[in-house]
C-alpha cells in the first residue's frame, strides 16, 4: 500500500507539461466542444426540415434532443475552456 502511495505522490510531483490528463483534454478539447454543437444543430436543421416546415409533430423529439445537447453542451463547455486557459496562463506564468 504504502508503495502506490509513493508512486501517486510521484506523479503529482511532475511538471505540469507532464501530466498525461491534461495534454488529453487539451488534445481532445475541439473534438468535446465541435461534435456535440454540430449533432444538436443537425438534429435541430432535421427538425425544422422534416417536422415544423411539413407540419409533422413525429419530429418535436429530435427538436427536445438537440436542445438538449444544445444547452448541456454551453453550459459544461463553458467552465471547461475557462479552466483550460486559466491552466495555459499559470503555465506560462511560471515559465517566466
Amino acid at each position: 500500500m504504502k508503495n502506490m502511495d509513493d508512486a501517486n505522490k510521484e506523479y503529482l510531483k511532475t511538471d505540469y507539461d507532464d501530466l498525461k490528463v491534461v495534454k488529453s483534454e487539451i488534445f481532445f478539447t475541439p473534438m468535446l466542444i465541435i461534435l456535440p454543437l454540430l449533432v444538436g444543430v443537425f438534429l435541430v436543421y432535421d427538425w425544422f426540415c422534416r417536422g415544423y416546415s411539413l407540419g409533422v409533430s413525429d419530429f418535436n423529439g429530435e427538436l427536445m434532443l438537440g436542445v438538449i445537447i444544445l444547452v448541456c453542451n454551453v453550459l459544461f463547455d463553458i467552465p471547461f475552456v475557462y479552466s483550460l486557459i486559466r491552466y495555459k496562463k499559470t503555465k506560462n506564468r511560471s515559465k517566466i
